[in-house]
């Protein structure tokens, strides 16, 4: 009896298929340490600021809670140099790279129903 009440109880604490090993919570993790590399990205990418640009809004803004959901891997290129460009320590671009890599595995294993979707969830 205990074995498949074991069984049961392990399957639902498991993390969802696309959240992989490390489960949403490191995702969320990543999210928020590439969120606070980008800290000069902010200037332009951040609505509460009164620096903030509509054009850079419309790529991402910092002070959305899933502020990478539009981000699609052909953009990393240009993000990278706008890194470069203000000087951010390539530490802190690490960071930035290895959320936005860890965003799109998980994007990639959504079914295809959601995955193709403007935002995806």
């Amino acid at each position: 009896m205990r074995s498949p009440r074991m069984a049961l109880l392990l399957l639902l604490l498991a993390p969802p298929a696309w959240a992989g090993s490390s489960g949403a919570t490191d995702l969320e993790a990543l999210r928020e340490e590439a969120r606070a590399a980008m800290k000069p990205c902010g200037h332009c990418h951040d609505a509460t600021q009164k620096s903030a640009m509509r054009a850079a809004l419309r790529w991402f803004d910092l002070d959305e809670r899933e502020w990478a959901s539009a981000l699609r891997e052909s953009t990393l290129g240009c993000m990278e140099q706008r890194l470069g460009d203000l000087k951010v320590p390539e530490q802190d671009r690490a960071l930035v790279r290895r959320y936005l890599d860890a965003e799109w595995a998980r994007r990639a294993s959504l079914p295809d129903a959601v995955k193709n979707t403007e935002r995806a969830p």
